[in-house]
């Protein structure tokens, strides 16, 4: 009776086990299904085991990294100097006069009986710049007091005479602007007039224009390694009191000087880690004067052909499975475009070149290998962007 007993309750702890188990792996099937494609194939397959040798290089599934770099972009040279022209810089910060021709002349009388009075009109560019502005005119004859208004607020009112300027309140200007001008009366003496002639009446605003700072930017390819030189012509149309040109590299200052008015050429001497691979940007800057900088140019030190060289090591081991062809090296070149790629690549003193419009070149460089240290060197062939250089023992 107690054994039957026994017997049943193990029969259900097992059957309940197996219920379990069986949810297990349904649950697992449903959240493998439920996997992006790419994580269900690392998981079922497993990731490909990394692993670091001794001399520091990736091992990937029996596979040796043996370099990588990203190069970037390559352009070929003739020389061991690279000339990089620069569009020319105009600074200034001066005060510029506009003439505007109002009138030829006009004529305002005023009498007991009656009054004639003008109105001109002018405009006005660039309110915010504007730093003064003066009424002329010439006085051929005048009687009484003359009154000028201008935008309805009077800002003269006396005897006038000969060459007259009068001084016209800022404050007051509009981009449209009238001037109305009138006479005094007569006063007691109803029977007389009072009149002016006026000629050549012209408006003369002053502004104040600035361009005080331009940049430039060059590109640096891979193969220009070396100190640079900033060449350029400075030519003065104006001079400030102490006017100053400051020159920036990347944001760092590498030129501040006192300038005077005289044309002259300028040398400034780059640092090769004040140099960027790729964009580089220069700022030219003055606080005052008028002055072009022209025939800008950065002359870079760079490698023979414009190439880049890099050097990777090959241990006796793999050296000895290369020469009895058991494994490879390989060379992949990957490109930014699928255009026209040249490059003459030398590994250990033998040419090969390379002519492809894939975005990855793959060459098989095993023939070329010595056993220890190997050198490798990129020669471009025309302008090229190398993302990534890799060689691999395989």
């Amino acid at each position: 009776m107690i054994s039957t007993r026994k017997k049943k309750k193990g029969e259900a702890n097992a059957s309940n086990v197996a219920v379990v188990v069986f949810l297990i792996a349904v649950f697992l099937a449903i959240y493998i299904l439920l996997l992006p494609a790419e994580d269900r194939q690392k998981l079922l397959e497993g990731e490909n085991e990394t692993i670091i040798d001794d001399a520091g290089r990736v091992v990937n599934s029996g596979e040796v990294l043996l370099l990588e770099q990203q190069p970037g972009f390559l352009k070929p040279s003739e020389s061991e100097k690279v000339m990089h022209r620069i569009d020319p810089v105009n600074l200034f910060a001066k005060d510029e006069p506009r003439i505007s021709d109002v009138a030829t002349s006009i004529n305002i009388e005023k009498s007991a009986f009656g009054e004639n009075s003008r109105r001109l009109s002018f405009n006005s560019e660039d309110l915010n710049n504007i730093e003064r502005a003066t009424l002329f005119f010439n006085v051929v004859n005048g009687e009484g007091n003359l009154i000028i208004n201008l935008n309805g607020v009077e800002i003269f009112f006396g005897k006038a005479e000969g060459l007259e300027n009068v001084n016209l309140p800022i404050d007051l200007l509009k981009s449209s602007n009238n001037i109305e001008f009138k006479v005094s009366g007569p006063g007691w003496n109803i029977f007389g007039e009072n009149e002016y002639r006026l000629r050549d009446l012209k408006v003369r605003q002053n502004f104040n224009v600035e361009n005080t700072k331009e940049k430039r930017g060059f590109v640096l390819s891979a193969g220009e390694k070396g100190d640079g030189l900033l060449m350029y012509k400075l030519f003065c149309n104006s001079a400030g009191k102490n006017a100053r040109l400051i020159i920036n590299l990347n944001n760092k200052e590498i030129s501040n000087e006192v300038l005077t008015c005289r044309s002259a050429s300028r040398e400034v001497e780059i640092s090769a880690k004040d140099m960027n691979l790729g964009n580089n940007n220069l700022e030219f800057k003055i606080d005052e004067g008028d002055y072009l900088l022209n025939e800008i140019k950065i002359e870079v030190n760079a490698e023979e052909g414009g190439g880049v060289e890099y050097k990777f090591n090959v241990k006796d081991d793999e050296f000895f499975e290369i020469e009895d062809g058991g494994r490879e090296v390989k060379l992949e070149l990957e490109f930014s475009d699928k255009e026209r790629h040249m490059l003459t690549i030398n590994v250990n003193g033998d040419e090969i070149s390379v002519d492809s419009e894939e975005r990855l070149t793959i060459v098989d460089i095993s023939r070329l290998i010595d056993e220890g240290n190997n050198k490798i060197k990129i020669n471009p062939g025309n302008e090229v962007e190398l993302l990534n250089l890799r060689i691999k023992l395989v």
